[in-house]
């Protein structure tokens, strides 16, 4: 859903800086997820 968007993709296997962005905030989101269930906020399924 990104294909058109400028500077998401630099070409067909290099990310754009826009990229390397939501790669950033989906690996941080993913820390924050993990923290809580380490702490024991969030149940395991």
């Amino acid at each position: 859903h990104h294909d058109y968007e400028p500077y998401y993709m630099s070409d067909a296997v290099h990310i754009g800086w826009r990229g390397w962005v939501e790669v950033t905030q989906q690996v941080h989101s993913r820390d924050v997820i993990n923290l809580q269930h380490d702490r024991g906020d969030l149940q395991s399924f």
